[in-house]
């Protein structure tokens, strides 16, 4: 895991949670194998992807700025249905052999665990609704 140390450096709520962290690591990677897509899939299937990445990241980070718990959630669903964006253009990745077998599973696996940590935030701001 990659996560540069800044000192003196006063951290946002968002940059607390390990699935923020996640969410950046897992684009990142994304960022680094659409890369390498052919051309031809580039702009459709390489775009789609980077966009459902990072917009995980983006919206845990924008729920944990809004002050209703309410807002906080409908944030941390839409990140949640983001990762479910991004299994679609990764399996047609592969099916297309922009993505080896190997790396397929390591990202889809990735995206699981972000899914499941996002369903746990979604529920623990359930909980404080009540």
């Amino acid at each position: 895991m990659f996560r540069r140390e800044l000192t003196n450096v006063d951290e946002f709520i968002f940059e607390k949670l390990d699935v923020y962290h996640k969410a950046v690591e897992f684009a990142d990677k994304i960022y680094s194998a659409s890369k390498n897509f052919n051309m031809k899939y580039q702009s459709s299937l390489g775009d789609q992807l980077r966009r459902s990445a990072l917009s995980i990241a983006n919206n845990i980070a924008e729920g944990t700025g809004r002050k209703h718990k309410k807002e906080k959630k409908q944030f941390f669903q839409m990140s949640l249905s983001s990762a479910y964006e991004c299994i679609p253009p990764l399996k047609i990745a592969l099916m297309q052999n922009e993505l080896s077998d190997e790396h397929y599973r390591s990202l889809y696996q990735e995206c699981h665990l972000i899914t499941k940590m996002l369903a746990s935030l979604v529920k623990s701001v359930e909980r404080l609704e009540k």
